[in-house]
C-alpha cells in the first residue's frame, strides 16, 4: 500500500478509529489496556511509597520520520523516569508562560477535552503548539489525556523531539488515585479558573521504548530493524528477496526506462509492532521516507517486496497516480511475479457474489482506507491495469500519471468497462 506523506496533506492530524475495524492488526484500545504486554515498550507509574503500576498507552507518531516522537528517526531508545505535573489546560487553552520553570525536567500532562465536531487542522495546530511549549521549556516528556475513554491516533510533524504519549482519561484517573489526588476536585478548579494551574503529582512516570534500530546497508537498500526481532539468517533472506524483487520490477517495466535509487526499508516482526511504531495498519506501506513491512515467510515476503518496491519505483521516477492506479500497478507487478491469476480470479469471485462495483465508482476509491473498498479495489485495480497494458502496451502507465501531457480520460476508461469484463471472462 502506498501512502501520501504529511508534506502533501496536513502537517498534523488526528484520526478517530472507531468507525470500522482494521483487518490487519489490533485497534488502538488494545494498546491502551494495562494487561497488554509489549516486548519493545512499557509504561509504569511509580509512587513515593515504592508501589509500581503498569498503564496502557500509545505513542504520538512523528510524520516527519514515521516513528514515535522522541525516537529521532529510529536512532535512539526512550528510557525516562520523571516526576509528573498536570497542567489544567485543554488542547485549545492558553498556557501561562510564567509557570514554565515548573515543568523543567518533568513530564507534563494536558487534557484533550473532546474529539467530535472540531476542525481537525485546528486540533492539529493546538497539539503541536503544546508539544513545542514542552520542548522549549525543557520538559522531559508529555502525556496527552484523551476524553471519554477515546483512543485517537495523534500524529505530529516536528523537527525537535521529546517523548510524547497518549493515555485515556480512565488511565489518568488511575494515576491521580494512585497519587491520592481527587481528580474531580482538579476538574472543578479547572472550570473555575481561567488561567492554567500546575498540579504536582507525587508519582513518577517510567517510560521505555526500544527505538535504536540496527542498520544494514546494501547497494539498493538501507535496512532498519530491532536487532532482537530477527536472526541474522532472516535478515539476510530479506536482503536477498528485496534485491530479487527490484531486479524483477526493473525488467518488468524495462520499456519505461525506470531508474532505482537506494531506499530505506524498515522491518517489524508482527502487526502489533508495525502499528505501534508507525501508526499504520496492514502488512506494508511505501512513502517518501521509505518502505515499512511486516516480516513473513519467504513467499509472502517476496510478494510484498514486489508490491511495495513497485510503489517506490514509481515514486522515484516522479510518477503520481490516483489510489486506484497506484495500487493497480503494484498489484499488477505482484501478480506478474507470483501468480498471474491473482487478480482475475478474485474479480470473477466478486462478480459471482455480486460485490463488484461499477468501474466509474471504483476509479475514485481510496484503497487502504476503507475495508470494503480495499477488498474490491486491490484485485479490480490490478486486473484493470493488466487489461490496459495488454490492450495499449506498457507505456499506457505514463498516460495514467496525474501529470501526463496526454492523459487517458476518465470517460475513456469508463467506456472500456465492458471490454475489460469480457477480457476477464476470456482469460480465466
Amino acid at each position: 500500500m502506498k501512502t501520501q506523506t504529511i508534506k502533501t496533506t496536513l502537517s498534523i492530524f488526528l484520526i478517530l478509529l472507531s468507525t470500522y475495524a482494521f483487518a490487519q492488526g489490533p485497534q488502538l484500545p488494545y494498546f491502551h489496556k494495562a494487561s497488554t504486554e509489549l516486548s519493545w515498550a512499557s509504561c509504569y507509574i511509580n509512587s513515593e511509597k515504592g508501589l509500581k503500576q503498569k498503564i496502557g498507552f500509545f505513542p504520538i507518531i512523528n510524520e516527519k520520520t514515521n516513528c514515535p516522537i522522541g525516537l529521532e528517526n529510529y536512532s535512539k531508545d526512550i528510557n525516562i523516569d520523571k516526576a509528573l505535573v498536570y497542567i489544567s489546560v485543554n488542547l485549545d487553552g492558553k498556557l501561562d508562560h510564567k509557570q514554565c520553570q515548573d515543568i523543567k525536567d518533568k513530564i507534563v500532562m494536558v487534557y484533550d477535552y473532546k474529539h467530535d465536531g472540531r476542525d481537525m487542522s485546528l486540533v492539529a495546530r493546538m497539539l503541536e503548539e503544546k508539544i513545542k511549549y514542552a520542548i522549549d521549556n525543557k520538559a522531559a516528556g508529555m502525556v496527552i489525556i484523551s476524553s471519554k475513554n477515546a483512543t485517537p491516533l495523534y500524529t505530529v510533524d516536528l523537527i525537535k523531539e521529546l517523548p510524547v504519549i497518549a493515555i485515556t482519561d480512565k488511565t489518568a484517573i488511575t494515576i491521580f488515585e494512585r497519587a491520592g489526588i481527587d481528580y474531580r476536585e482538579i476538574t472543578k478548579k479547572k472550570k473555575e479558573n481561567k488561567t492554567s494551574i500546575i498540579t504536582e503529582i507525587p508519582v513518577s512516570l517510567q517510560l521505555k521504548i526500544d527505538g535504536k534500530f540496527t542498520c544494514i546497508e546494501t547497494a539498493k537498500f538501507k535496512y532498519k530493524y530491532l536487532q532482537d526481532s530477527f536472526t541474522e539468517a532472516e535478515m539476510n533472506q530479506q536482503v536477498s528477496i528485496n534485491a530479487q524483487s527490484v531486479d524483477f520490477i526493473l525488467r518488468l517495466f524495462k520499456e519505461l526506462e525506470f531508474k532505482w535509487s537506494k531506499e530505506n526499508i524498515y522491518y517489524f516482526n508482527n502487526y502489533d509492532s508495525k502499528i505501534f511504531y508507525t501508526g499504520y495498519w496492514g502488512i506494508g506501506f511505501s512513502c517518501d521516507q521509505g518502505v515499512y513491512n511486516v516480516f513473513f515467510n519467504k513467499e509472502a515476503s517476496y510478494n510484498l517486496s514486489v508490491h511495495e518496491n513497485t510503489h517506490s519505483l514509481l515514486r522515484k521516477n516522479s510518477l503520481s497516480f490516483s489510489s486506484f492506479f497506484d495500487e493497480g500497478i503494484a498489484r499488477y507487478a505482484e501478480a506478474m511475479a507470483a501468480n498471474k491469476e491473482l487478480n482475475r480470479k478474485k474479480i470473477i469471485e466478486l462478480i459471482g457474489n455480486k460485490k463488484l462495483r461499477p468501474l466509474e465508482e471504483m476509479l475514485s476509491y481510496n484503497i487502504g482506507s476503507d475495508p470494503e473498498e480495499t477488498e474490491i479495489g486491490y484485485p479490480a485495480s490490478g486486473s484493470f491495469v493488466e487489461f490496459l497494458i495488454e490492450k495499449y502496451g506498457m507505456k499506457i502507465i505514463l498516460r495514467l500519471d496525474k501529470k501526463a501531457t496526454d492523459p487517458i480520460t476518465k470517460k475513456e476508461l469508463v467506456n472500456l468497462e465492458n471490454e475489460w469484463l469480457t477480457w476477464l471472462n476470456g482469460n480465466i
